[in-house]
């Protein structure tokens, strides 16, 4: 009896066990021998790492739904013979061998909602047009601005809506926003970014590029304009910008380095 109850134990518990290994330490590397192994999830190491995370969740949640059902399952066959047990034991493992199976596909689904069939992260550039949208996103835009409050952001808002030549975007990664980037058309095929910015868990990760590169195409961009300091300048070289050195004196003496980037098509 109990060594049969043990049985049917067995899997929920390693779901669980297993299911909060992958979740929480996934393997560092790529590898044949341990972990959620498909030729989706091995494309690269963000796909590895978002299949064992998401995996990991289902696993750790099904097994201990699964608990309380073996168990209860259990009571009513208490004084059963070994036979009985053992068809009631056979029909649960069954079951939860289906269940664990089964967990392979919501797992792919999700990976093939999230990336693109060579691994590449799915993203999507929208347009923002309201005011309350546009100002969940303060917590990323705040890093492109200088000394940045909320009412500061609030005030450049108000100013992007009055100008019908600017236009306000957010990348969108699983559904999240991921980055935000404000821009002015100025001519027609020329446009001048006014801030961009990058959720800082997500950084390094092609995030900045694929919003500009996605504005050319989606616009049709030939010259794209971008005035900054030292700490974007190397992320708009990397972007094939040319960067023009300058310096700017303010009202009270101070002389401060600028960069006028420029990007041609």
């Amino acid at each position: 009896m109990w060594f049969i109850f043990a049985c049917d134990l067995l899997i929920p518990i390693m779901m669980i066990g297993f299911g909060r290994i992958m979740w929480k330490h996934t393997p560092k590397d790529i590898n044949y021998i341990f972990g959620y192994r498909t030729t989706r999830s091995m494309k690269n190491e963000d796909t590895w790492r978002f299949a064992h995370e998401y995996c990991g969740r289902l696993w750790w949640k099904i097994g201990l739904i699964m608990l309380i059902p073996t168990v209860l399952v259990h009571i009513p066959f208490y004084n059963s013979s070994e036979d009985t047990l053992g068809i009631v034991a056979a029909i649960v493992m069954t079951i939860q061998i289906i269940v664990l199976i089964a967990s392979i596909f919501p797992t792919e689904i999700a990976l093939k909602k999230a990336f693109n069939d060579d691994g590449t992260v799915k993203r999507q550039l929208i347009e923002l047009t309201d005011k309350n949208e546009m100002h969940k996103t303060y917590k990323i835009y705040k890093h492109c601005m200088f000394m940045p409050t909320e009412e500061k952001f609030n005030n450049k808002i108000d100013k992007f809506l009055s100008d019908k030549s600017i236009k306000f975007f957010a990348c969108l990664q699983q559904d999240v926003i991921k980055g935000v980037i404000s821009v002015s058309f100025t001519e027609q095929e020329k446009a001048e970014i006014l801030g961009i910015a990058v959720d800082t868990s997500v950084r390094s990760k092609g995030i900045g590029s694929y919003m500009i590169n996605q504005l050319v195409s989606d616009y049709g961009l030939t010259f794209v304009l971008a005035l900054t300091d030292d700490d974007a300048v190397e992320f708009y070289k990397k972007c094939g910008f040319k960067v023009t050195k300058f310096t700017k004196t303010h009202h009270d003496g101070e002389t401060v380095v600028h960069y006028r980037c420029e990007l041609t098509k």
